[in-house]
Protein backbone atom coordinates (compact mmCIF):
# COMPACT_ATOMS: atom_id res chain seq x y z
CA UNK A 1 0.00 0.00 0.00
CA UNK A 2 3.26 2.55 0.67
CA UNK A 3 4.65 1.77 -2.67
CA UNK A 4 1.40 2.65 -4.47
CA UNK A 5 1.22 5.88 -2.05
CA UNK A 6 4.68 6.31 -3.07
CA UNK A 7 3.66 5.68 -7.09
CA UNK A 8 0.82 7.93 -7.01
CA UNK A 9 2.80 10.68 -5.41
CA UNK A 10 5.74 10.40 -7.93
CA UNK A 11 3.51 10.38 -10.97
CA UNK A 12 1.53 13.65 -9.20
CA UNK A 13 5.24 15.19 -8.45
CA UNK A 14 6.02 13.99 -12.16
CA UNK A 15 2.97 15.84 -13.46
CA UNK A 16 3.31 18.73 -12.09
CA UNK A 17 6.62 19.38 -12.99
CA UNK A 18 6.08 18.96 -16.36
CA UNK A 19 2.46 21.13 -16.36
CA UNK A 20 4.89 23.65 -15.20
CA UNK A 21 7.16 23.46 -17.10
CA UNK A 22 4.48 23.26 -20.90
CA UNK A 23 3.09 26.61 -19.33
CA UNK A 24 5.98 28.13 -18.32
CA UNK A 25 8.33 27.42 -21.49
CA UNK A 26 6.90 25.60 -24.10
CA UNK A 27 3.42 26.58 -23.73
CA UNK A 28 4.55 30.52 -24.48
CA UNK A 29 6.40 29.31 -27.16
CA UNK A 30 4.08 27.68 -29.03
CA UNK A 31 1.85 30.42 -28.63
CA UNK A 32 4.37 32.67 -29.85
CA UNK A 33 5.15 30.62 -32.77
CA UNK A 34 0.82 30.17 -33.93
CA UNK A 35 0.78 33.88 -33.67
CA UNK A 36 4.07 34.42 -36.39
CA UNK A 37 1.92 31.84 -38.61
CA UNK A 38 -0.94 34.02 -38.76
CA UNK A 39 0.32 37.49 -38.93
CA UNK A 40 2.83 35.65 -42.35
CA UNK A 41 -0.26 34.50 -43.26
CA UNK A 42 -2.20 37.43 -42.93
CA UNK A 43 0.70 39.75 -44.52
CA UNK A 44 1.91 37.39 -47.48
CA UNK A 45 -1.17 36.31 -48.77
CA UNK A 46 -3.85 39.22 -47.94
CA UNK A 47 -5.73 36.76 -45.65
CA UNK A 48 -9.13 37.94 -45.14
CA UNK A 49 -9.19 36.91 -41.52
CA UNK A 50 -8.75 39.12 -38.71
CA UNK A 51 -5.99 39.12 -35.86
CA UNK A 52 -7.44 38.81 -31.99
CA UNK A 53 -5.35 42.13 -30.07
CA UNK A 54 -2.64 39.58 -28.51
CA UNK A 55 -1.95 38.31 -32.12
CA UNK A 56 -1.57 41.65 -33.62
CA UNK A 57 1.58 42.70 -31.10
CA UNK A 58 5.11 42.18 -32.69
CA UNK A 59 7.19 39.90 -31.18
CA UNK A 60 10.38 41.62 -30.66
CA UNK A 61 13.75 41.19 -33.10
CA UNK A 62 15.37 39.60 -29.99
CA UNK A 63 12.74 37.67 -29.16
CA UNK A 64 12.27 36.53 -32.68
CA UNK A 65 16.15 35.31 -32.40
CA UNK A 66 15.64 33.08 -29.58
CA UNK A 67 12.52 31.58 -31.28
CA UNK A 68 14.85 31.14 -34.80
CA UNK A 69 17.78 29.70 -32.64
CA UNK A 70 15.70 26.82 -31.33
CA UNK A 71 14.59 25.68 -34.79
CA UNK A 72 11.26 27.40 -35.41
CA UNK A 73 10.69 28.08 -39.18
CA UNK A 74 8.59 30.44 -38.84
CA UNK A 75 10.82 32.57 -36.58
CA UNK A 76 13.96 32.34 -38.72
CA UNK A 77 11.32 33.76 -41.69
CA UNK A 78 10.33 36.13 -39.04
CA UNK A 79 13.78 37.29 -38.42
CA UNK A 80 14.94 37.29 -42.18
CA UNK A 81 12.18 39.78 -42.64
CA UNK A 82 13.14 42.21 -39.67
CA UNK A 83 16.95 42.28 -41.23
CA UNK A 84 15.57 42.92 -44.62
CA UNK A 85 13.63 45.33 -43.64
CA UNK A 86 16.61 46.53 -42.13
CA UNK A 87 18.80 46.82 -45.32
CA UNK A 88 20.94 43.50 -44.40
CA UNK A 89 20.38 41.46 -47.15
CA UNK A 90 23.07 39.29 -45.91
CA UNK A 91 21.47 38.02 -42.85
CA UNK A 92 18.35 37.96 -44.27
CA UNK A 93 19.33 34.98 -46.40
CA UNK A 94 21.14 33.09 -43.96
CA UNK A 95 18.01 32.84 -41.92
CA UNK A 96 15.43 32.85 -44.76
CA UNK A 97 17.65 29.66 -46.07
CA UNK A 98 17.23 27.94 -42.75
CA UNK A 99 13.76 28.40 -43.24
CA UNK A 100 13.54 26.77 -46.71
CA UNK A 101 15.95 24.18 -45.13
CA UNK A 102 12.45 23.48 -43.08
CA UNK A 103 10.41 22.98 -46.69
CA UNK A 104 8.79 26.59 -46.02
CA UNK A 105 7.29 27.54 -49.13
CA UNK A 106 7.30 31.34 -48.32
CA UNK A 107 11.07 31.61 -47.62
CA UNK A 108 11.79 30.17 -50.87
CA UNK A 109 10.04 32.81 -52.41
CA UNK A 110 11.74 35.39 -50.29
CA UNK A 111 15.27 33.98 -51.46
CA UNK A 112 13.91 34.39 -55.26
CA UNK A 113 13.35 37.85 -54.67
CA UNK A 114 17.04 38.66 -53.07
CA UNK A 115 18.33 36.48 -56.21
CA UNK A 116 19.59 38.50 -59.28
CA UNK A 117 20.44 35.48 -61.04
CA UNK A 118 17.16 34.81 -63.62
CA UNK A 119 17.55 30.59 -63.55
CA UNK A 120 18.50 30.43 -59.94
CA UNK A 121 15.46 32.57 -58.93
CA UNK A 122 13.40 30.77 -61.18
CA UNK A 123 14.66 27.45 -59.58
CA UNK A 124 13.56 28.95 -56.24
CA UNK A 125 10.26 29.67 -57.14
CA UNK A 126 9.67 26.49 -58.86
CA UNK A 127 10.41 24.81 -55.30
CA UNK A 128 8.05 27.33 -53.78
CA UNK A 129 5.18 26.55 -56.24
CA UNK A 130 5.91 22.72 -55.60
CA UNK A 131 5.58 23.26 -51.90
CA UNK A 132 1.36 24.56 -52.89
CA UNK A 133 2.99 28.40 -52.39
CA UNK A 134 0.26 30.60 -54.87
CA UNK A 135 3.01 33.69 -54.48
CA UNK A 136 5.47 31.96 -56.25
CA UNK A 137 3.04 30.58 -59.39
CA UNK A 138 2.32 34.14 -59.44
CA UNK A 139 5.96 35.46 -59.76
CA UNK A 140 6.64 32.32 -61.98
CA UNK A 141 3.89 33.25 -64.16
CA UNK A 142 5.77 36.98 -64.90
CA UNK A 143 8.74 35.41 -65.36
CA UNK A 144 7.23 33.08 -68.21
CA UNK A 145 4.91 35.81 -69.67
CA UNK A 146 6.76 37.37 -72.15
CA UNK A 147 7.63 33.92 -74.21
CA UNK A 148 5.02 31.54 -72.84
CA UNK A 149 1.80 33.60 -72.34
CA UNK A 150 -0.24 29.60 -72.01
CA UNK A 151 1.95 28.36 -69.43
CA UNK A 152 1.88 32.04 -66.98
CA UNK A 153 -2.23 31.73 -67.73
CA UNK A 154 -1.78 28.75 -66.24
CA UNK A 155 0.27 29.63 -63.33
CA UNK A 156 -2.15 32.84 -62.98
CA UNK A 157 -5.25 31.13 -62.79
CA UNK A 158 -3.57 28.58 -60.40
CA UNK A 159 -2.27 31.17 -58.48
CA UNK A 160 -6.09 32.81 -58.55
CA UNK A 161 -8.15 30.11 -57.68
CA UNK A 162 -5.51 29.82 -54.02
CA UNK A 163 -6.75 32.84 -53.37
CA UNK A 164 -3.82 35.42 -53.84
CA UNK A 165 -5.29 38.48 -54.69
CA UNK A 166 -2.94 39.78 -57.71
CA UNK A 167 -3.01 36.95 -59.41
CA UNK A 168 -6.89 37.46 -59.34
CA UNK A 169 -6.62 40.84 -60.47
CA UNK A 170 -4.23 39.94 -63.53
CA UNK A 171 -6.50 36.96 -64.22
CA UNK A 172 -9.39 39.37 -65.05
CA UNK A 173 -6.80 41.69 -67.39
CA UNK A 174 -5.48 38.04 -69.14
CA UNK A 175 -9.63 37.14 -70.16
CA UNK A 176 -10.38 40.61 -71.17
CA UNK A 177 -7.15 41.37 -72.78
CA UNK A 178 -6.77 37.73 -74.78
CA UNK A 179 -3.52 37.04 -73.15
CA UNK A 180 -2.61 33.37 -72.68
CA UNK A 181 -6.48 32.37 -72.95
CA UNK A 182 -9.04 32.93 -75.87
CA UNK A 183 -10.86 36.61 -74.92
CA UNK A 184 -13.96 35.95 -72.73
CA UNK A 185 -15.11 39.18 -70.96
CA UNK A 186 -18.04 36.71 -68.82
CA UNK A 187 -15.00 35.00 -67.64
CA UNK A 188 -13.27 38.58 -67.15
CA UNK A 189 -16.36 39.85 -65.14
CA UNK A 190 -16.40 37.29 -63.00
CA UNK A 191 -12.55 37.71 -61.81
CA UNK A 192 -12.84 41.31 -61.67
CA UNK A 193 -16.02 40.59 -59.47
CA UNK A 194 -13.82 38.02 -57.68
CA UNK A 195 -11.26 40.51 -57.11
CA UNK A 196 -13.47 42.96 -55.83
CA UNK A 197 -15.25 41.11 -53.05
CA UNK A 198 -11.87 40.36 -52.16
CA UNK A 199 -10.13 43.53 -51.87
CA UNK A 200 -13.68 44.82 -49.97
CA UNK A 201 -12.46 41.77 -47.53
CA UNK A 202 -9.35 42.62 -47.10
CA UNK A 203 -10.45 46.93 -46.85
CA UNK A 204 -7.82 47.65 -49.90
CA UNK A 205 -8.25 49.59 -53.16
CA UNK A 206 -9.60 46.90 -56.07
CA UNK A 207 -6.93 49.27 -58.25
CA UNK A 208 -3.75 48.62 -58.75
CA UNK A 209 -0.25 48.41 -61.50
CA UNK A 210 -0.27 45.08 -62.90
CA UNK A 211 2.93 43.11 -63.08
CA UNK A 212 1.73 41.58 -66.01
CA UNK A 213 4.40 42.58 -69.34
CA UNK A 214 3.80 41.05 -72.46
CA UNK A 215 6.06 41.80 -75.86
CA UNK A 216 2.87 44.72 -76.54
CA UNK A 217 1.68 45.53 -73.19
CA UNK A 218 3.36 46.93 -69.88
CA UNK A 219 2.59 47.40 -66.57
CA UNK A 220 -1.27 47.21 -67.18
CA UNK A 221 -2.93 49.35 -65.24
CA UNK A 222 -6.20 47.49 -63.49
CA UNK A 223 -9.23 50.19 -62.23
CA UNK A 224 -11.46 46.87 -60.95
CA UNK A 225 -14.34 49.79 -60.00
CA UNK A 226 -14.13 50.94 -63.59
CA UNK A 227 -13.96 47.87 -65.07
CA UNK A 228 -17.22 46.61 -63.48
CA UNK A 229 -19.05 49.25 -63.90
CA UNK A 230 -18.13 48.41 -67.63
CA UNK A 231 -19.67 45.39 -67.38
CA UNK A 232 -22.89 46.68 -65.68
CA UNK A 233 -23.25 49.15 -67.85
CA UNK A 234 -23.20 47.04 -70.76
CA UNK A 235 -24.80 43.97 -68.97
CA UNK A 236 -22.01 41.35 -69.77
CA UNK A 237 -21.58 38.66 -67.04
CA UNK A 238 -24.25 40.02 -65.34
CA UNK A 239 -27.86 41.83 -65.43
CA UNK A 240 -27.55 45.81 -66.83
CA UNK A 241 -27.75 47.56 -63.82
CA UNK A 242 -26.78 50.94 -63.88
CA UNK A 243 -27.10 51.30 -60.33
CA UNK A 244 -24.31 49.36 -59.42
CA UNK A 245 -22.07 50.79 -62.28
CA UNK A 246 -22.63 54.12 -60.43
CA UNK A 247 -22.06 52.94 -56.73
CA UNK A 248 -18.62 51.53 -57.54
CA UNK A 249 -17.61 54.55 -59.57
CA UNK A 250 -18.91 56.17 -56.02
CA UNK A 251 -16.01 53.75 -54.15
CA UNK A 252 -13.37 53.94 -56.80
CA UNK A 253 -11.36 57.02 -55.05
CA UNK A 254 -11.91 56.08 -50.96
CA UNK A 255 -9.53 53.09 -50.53
CA UNK A 256 -6.66 54.08 -52.81
CA UNK A 257 -3.57 55.08 -50.23
CA UNK A 258 -1.01 55.67 -52.55
CA UNK A 259 -0.38 58.76 -53.92
CA UNK A 260 0.51 57.79 -57.05
CA UNK A 261 -2.42 56.10 -58.16
CA UNK A 262 -4.43 58.83 -56.78
CA UNK A 263 -3.09 61.13 -59.18
CA UNK A 264 -3.57 58.00 -62.25
CA UNK A 265 -7.50 57.82 -61.05
CA UNK A 266 -9.68 60.73 -62.23
CA UNK A 267 -13.05 61.53 -61.29
CA UNK A 268 -15.24 59.45 -63.56
CA UNK A 269 -18.94 60.55 -64.15
CA UNK A 270 -21.15 57.70 -65.45
CA UNK A 271 -21.81 59.75 -67.90
CA UNK A 272 -18.30 60.30 -68.99
CA UNK A 273 -17.71 56.39 -68.74
CA UNK A 274 -20.29 56.20 -71.14
CA UNK A 275 -18.92 58.42 -73.59
CA UNK A 276 -15.54 56.36 -73.10
CA UNK A 277 -17.43 52.97 -73.91
CA UNK A 278 -18.51 54.39 -77.22
CA UNK A 279 -14.97 54.64 -77.74
CA UNK A 280 -13.66 51.17 -76.96
CA UNK A 281 -12.80 48.32 -79.02
CA UNK A 282 -15.24 46.23 -77.71
CA UNK A 283 -15.28 42.69 -78.90
CA UNK A 284 -17.93 42.34 -81.74
CA UNK A 285 -20.22 39.94 -79.74
CA UNK A 286 -20.91 43.16 -77.40
CA UNK A 287 -21.08 45.80 -80.06
CA UNK A 288 -25.15 45.67 -80.03
CA UNK A 289 -25.29 46.13 -76.76
CA UNK A 290 -22.97 49.37 -77.33
CA UNK A 291 -25.47 50.26 -79.73
CA UNK A 292 -28.35 50.21 -77.68
CA UNK A 293 -26.37 52.30 -74.86
CA UNK A 294 -25.20 55.14 -77.67
CA UNK A 295 -29.85 54.86 -78.63
CA UNK A 296 -29.73 55.84 -74.45
CA UNK A 297 -27.68 58.05 -74.91
CA UNK A 298 -28.83 60.23 -77.66
CA UNK A 299 -31.76 60.78 -75.53
CA UNK A 300 -29.70 63.00 -73.55
CA UNK A 301 -30.54 67.01 -73.63
CA UNK A 302 -27.52 68.11 -72.02
CA UNK A 303 -24.88 70.17 -74.40
CA UNK A 304 -21.77 69.21 -71.70
CA UNK A 305 -22.77 65.88 -72.34
CA UNK A 306 -22.45 65.72 -75.95
CA UNK A 307 -19.22 68.14 -75.69
CA UNK A 308 -17.47 65.45 -73.43
CA UNK A 309 -18.51 62.27 -75.89
CA UNK A 310 -17.42 64.70 -79.09
CA UNK A 311 -13.85 65.38 -77.51
CA UNK A 312 -13.19 61.75 -76.28
CA UNK A 313 -14.15 60.86 -79.95
CA UNK A 314 -10.98 60.34 -81.87
CA UNK A 315 -13.49 59.17 -85.08
CA UNK A 316 -13.44 63.14 -86.70
CA UNK A 317 -17.01 62.06 -88.37
CA UNK A 318 -18.06 61.08 -84.82
CA UNK A 319 -16.59 63.63 -82.95
CA UNK A 320 -18.63 66.28 -85.58
CA UNK A 321 -21.73 64.54 -84.95
CA UNK A 322 -21.60 65.23 -81.43
CA UNK A 323 -20.31 68.53 -81.41
CA UNK A 324 -23.45 69.29 -83.67
CA UNK A 325 -25.92 67.82 -80.65
CA UNK A 326 -23.94 69.83 -78.43
CA UNK A 327 -24.67 73.18 -80.42
CA UNK A 328 -28.25 71.98 -81.19
CA UNK A 329 -29.19 72.31 -77.56
CA UNK A 330 -27.87 75.37 -76.99
CA UNK A 331 -23.63 75.22 -76.82
CA UNK A 332 -22.12 77.71 -78.34
CA UNK A 333 -18.92 75.40 -77.70
CA UNK A 334 -20.13 73.07 -79.13
CA UNK A 335 -21.40 74.94 -82.60
CA UNK A 336 -17.74 76.49 -82.71
CA UNK A 337 -15.93 72.90 -81.86
CA UNK A 338 -18.02 71.79 -85.05
CA UNK A 339 -16.98 74.41 -87.12
CA UNK A 340 -13.69 73.85 -86.31
CA UNK A 341 -14.04 70.07 -87.28
CA UNK A 342 -15.72 70.69 -90.31
CA UNK A 343 -12.91 72.93 -91.73
CA UNK A 344 -10.10 70.39 -90.55
CA UNK A 345 -12.23 67.82 -92.84
CA UNK A 346 -12.14 70.49 -96.10
CA UNK A 347 -8.79 71.38 -95.58
CA UNK A 348 -7.77 68.01 -96.02
CA UNK A 349 -9.77 67.43 -98.65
Amino acid sequence: MKIKNLLLCGFVLASGIGAGVYFTQYYPEQAEVRQLEKQIQRDYYGGTFKLSDSEEKEIAPERLRVLAEKGYAVAQYGLAEFYQENENNTLAKKWYEKAAEQKMAHAYVELAALEENKSDKKALLEKASALGDAKADYNLAVSYLENDELTAAMLVEKSAKAGYFDAMSSLSIMYREGIGVKQNWEKAFDWSLQTYQRAKALNVAAVDLSMLVTKNINFLFEDTYKQLAIFYLLGIGTEKNEAKAQQLLAERHSPVQNKTLKKILEELSLDELKVEILTMDIPKEYQERVAILEAEMNSNRDPEFWLKLGEKTEDQTKAKGYFGSACDFGSQKGCDKCRETNEKEMKKE
